[in-house]
């Protein structure tokens, strides 16, 4: 079976190891081929975010120099206690930091489990269509119509978000959405115990 190639849309990942390192990272460059220029000594092809500012002068998104264009790219770690409680993010366009703030409120204050947080059915509006994924009930949709508002439904809303959560002793927690083809991985292993052999019967003379 041949591999599949490689999807032309945005990556996320969240990373964690038992040292305490984290890496919440989005990836994109934006539309296809980016820049359209590879970087020879790293192999990368730089976005072409430029594209988003302002042409005009004088406005909030105007060119200038060392400016930053706004993006909704947002991974994030959140902490409790000036510990890590969470890492997540996903892509999805502009419907990233809105799905990543659901997340963290499902968690905060839904008290939801990991997987369900990052599962849960989410909502997105920018003041138009009031887009819901299928998971929200007739009845919610039918109460939002009668605020003024106008539901939309849609297969999903953003793309899959993975999450790693923290928990006491070091405990680390993964979850991935159906959203997308995300993977919650764990790894063991390492170095041996000094005196630990690889046929620990032989220890016992047998």
């Amino acid at each position: 079976m041949p591999a599949a190639g490689e999807s032309p849309n945005t990556t996320h990942l969240t990373v964690a190891d038992a040292e305490g390192h984290i890496l919440c990272a989005t990836h994109t460059i934006n539309s296809l081929f980016g820049a359209r220029f590879l970087i020879p000594a790293l192999g990368l092809i730089p976005n072409n975010y430029m594209a988003l500012f302002d042409p005009r002068p004088g406005h909030a998104l105007s060119i200038a120099p060392g400016k930053r264009i706004t993006t909704s790219q947002a991974p994030l770690i959140a902490l409790r206690d000036g510990a890590p409680m969470v890492a997540l993010g996903l892509p999805g366009g502009l419907r990233i930091f809105g799905s990543a703030m659901q997340a963290l409120i499902n968690l905060i204050d839904h008290g939801m489990p990991l997987q369900a947080a990052v599962e849960a059915p989410r909502l997105w509006t920018q003041g138009l269509a009031l887009e819901l994924e299928a998971g929200f009930a007739d009845a919610t949709a039918a109460g939002l119509r009668a605020r003024g508002h106008a539901p939309l439904r849609l297969p999903h809303v953003a793309g899959g978000m993975c999450a790693i959560g923290f928990g006491a002793g070091g405990m680390l927690e993964g979850a991935a959405c159906w959203r997308a083809d995300g993977t919650a991985i764990g790894l063991g292993g390492g170095l041996a115990r000094p005196g630990v052999r690889f046929w620990p019967d032989q220890a016992r003379g047998r």
